[in-house]
């Protein structure tokens, strides 16, 4: 029977080596599921994964709090439900914490159950996650966003443009080591670089807007000052000037996407960058929403970016990353799903993409470790379909 029995919770690493949650769900079948959360703990503002803050432990960055409440209360209150139910499962957990960010269990505790328990119930149909997740239509495998290189704090991002996941995977291999090995950029603009790296792609025979195409990272708060409300990024202090930036980097570079491309508070800057790039460029909101959904709600209705990424363990249970794609897929928004900066070796995100239809991932470095499974798992999966 598909009737949970019990829920077990324990304290493992992230690719970084600090704590993350895992959590396992047995049912009476026999059937199984296991999940991790990401690790959250440099997120500056709406994020509430829990932390245990002593300071004796990991500088304060310990889980066991959250641990805790997974095989206190959140199993007390599971025990004998229906794997399947996903939906009903979900709404009981938020229930549960009744806060509005999740800071009671702990979003990293509502996540790690929430996805184990789908996994779970995957197994119980004997069904493959994605297959279970998305239905049996016919599914195609997402195309990986990986950063190439980081320059002075921004991340050129590759995104092949490759018929199968194997040959996607190899260009970014041969380019990412290629430019490690050959890339100098003391004193070099962001626009030297690019073009440096595109040179060096050439040489392996890979061309830009053929083989792959270029998104930027721009993490912009990193670059304002919020007295002298000017930016400081190159030589360019003003917000017009920025917007003109890009629109050279767009003609000259055809940049497919710019993440967080300005400061997150300056939305009439956003609009006009996205009115002014919205036919050329995706203008897209990352750290600028935080995956929270009120934040989005709010830019979609004013049209400051054409595209979100989003996080699955920043947004909490299955069901609510499932609503939040399919409302932006109804309000014509491009969406990206993201790997978190500190994971564990956790392929969920992988069977996510393809059961969704979602059309790229970031997914970070070719060689984090974080990311290795991630990409081994949409080749499992493309030998699937």
């Amino acid at each position: 029977m598909p009737y949970i029995t019990e829920i077990l919770s324990k304290v493992i690493l992230d690719s970084s080596g600090f704590p993350t949650v895992e959590c396992e769900v047995f049912t009476e079948s026999g059937a199984y599921g296991r999940a991790s959360s990401a690790s959250l703990y440099s997120s500056k503002t709406t994020i509430k994964d829990l932390r245990d803050k002593d300071s004796s432990k990991y500088f304060g960055l310990g889980v066991n709090k959250a641990v805790d409440n997974i095989n206190l209360e959140i199993e007390k209150a599971l025990i004998g439900e229906d794997c399947r139910e996903q939906v009903r499962i979900d709404n009981k957990l938020n229930k549960l914490d009744n806060t509005i960010n999740k800071t009671k269990l702990g979003l990293n505790a509502i996540s790690a159950v929430s996805l184990a328990i789908a996994r779970a119930a995957s197994d119980y149909t004997g069904l493959s996650l994605h297959s279970y997740l998305g239905g049996a239509v016919k599914r195609s495998i997402p195309s990986p966003l990986v950063t190439i290189y980081k320059h002075n704090g921004i991340e050129i991002i590759f995104d092949p443009m490759k018929d199968k996941i194997i040959e996607s995977l190899r260009l970014l291999k041969e380019v990412s080591f290629m430019v490690k090995e050959n890339l100098h950029t003391e004193n070099k603009s962001l626009k030297d670089v690019i073009q440096e790296i595109i040179k060096i792609a050439g040489k392996l025979y890979y061309k830009n807007n053929i083989d792959y195409s270029i998104y930027l990272n721009m993490f912009m708060d990193d670059f304002y000052d919020a007295k002298t409300k000017e930016y400081n990024f190159e030589s360019l202090k003003k917000t017009q000037e920025i917007i003109d930036y890009y629109d050279m980097l767009v003609k000259r570079f055809n940049i497919d996407g710019f993440i967080d491309p300005l400061y997150h508070a300056d939305n009439d800057g956003y609009k006009k960058l996205t009115k002014r790039l919205t036919n050329r460029s995706k203008i897209i909101g990352y750290n600028y929403f935080e995956s929270n959904r009120r934040r989005i709600e709010k830019a979609i209705s004013s049209a400051t970016v054409n595209a979100v990424m989003l996080s699955i363990t920043e947004i909490g249970t299955i069901s609510e990353i499932s609503d939040l794609i399919e409302y932006l897929r109804d309000n014509n928004i491009y969406v990206y799903l993201s790997a978190s900066e500190n994971e564990s070796e956790d392929s969920f995100i992988a069977d996510l993409g393809v059961a969704l239809s979602i059309n790229k991932i970031r997914l970070l470095s070719i060689n984090s470790s974080g990311s290795i499974p991630k990409f081994n798992e949409l080749i499992r999966i493309e030998n699937s379909l």
